[in-house]
């Protein structure tokens, strides 16, 4: 079957619809995208296009050294192996507690907390599947 797929220069996928045609539709060129007809339907949170094809987005490297910290201010989580330009942010049970609008590659980022209760590092990245990591405080 073809698809309508419609993906930013980058080859992030906006969408991808079944198309009973083989048209390719005018999109404003303001909005600075793509269509192409390709066989199959894909999932732009796995998938992105790129020179022609689709492709599996890579795993984002992105660990933590522990899932356990105390709540005392000074244990610390390292978060490594974040990709360049991440968006990372930080959630706690009730609050953001970081949110960082990019990151530089091979920089780690040190995790401490005072407060009790289950994180969660939510990482965005391209073309990187975005990653979620959790962490307890103790």
């Amino acid at each position: 079957m073809k698809y309508s797929v419609v993906h930013e220069p980058t080859g992030r996928i906006i969408r991808s619809n079944f198309s009973v045609e083989n048209n390719i539709n005018d999109i404003p060129e303001q909005l600075n995208l793509r269509e192409v007809m390709i066989e199959g339907d894909y999932d732009s949170t796995v998938h992105y296009y790129d020179d022609g094809k689709i492709k599996d987005r890579p795993d984002c490297p992105a660990w933590i050294d522990k899932n356990k910290i105390e709540a005392d201010g000074s244990d610390s989580i390292i978060l490594s192996g974040v990709p360049d330009a991440a968006k990372v942010t930080i959630i706690g049970d009730r609050v953001a507690v970081m949110a960082s609008d990019s990151h530089m590659e091979g920089d780690d980022i040190e995790i401490t907390c005072d407060t009790a209760g289950i994180y969660r590092i939510n990482i965005l990245c391209w073309p990187e599947k975005d990653k979620i990591l959790k962490f307890t405080v103790t």
